[in-house]
């Protein structure tokens, strides 16, 4: 299972079989979520993190050492 074979079946199978007031409860695999514009990590180049941080609103310095851009 992957994150777009997920969402097929959420919209296809699951969501037009559920009866009115119905909930559903899932657990944590990483397939259940996804995160949007997702966060440079402390291994990303020194770019990366100062683009993400630029396209954010967050002025960066392209001098700056990743142990200042990173928090």
């Amino acid at each position: 299972m992957n994150q777009v074979n997920f969402e097929k079946w959420v919209d296809e199978k699951l969501i037009p079989n559920l009866p009115p007031r119905s909930v559903v409860v899932m657990d944590n695999v990483p397939y259940h979520s996804i995160q949007v514009d997702k966060p440079p990590n402390k291994y990303a180049p020194n770019r990366d993190m100062i683009v993400w941080l630029r396209r954010k609103g967050v002025e960066a310095n392209e001098r700056l050492h990743k142990i200042k851009l990173f928090p």
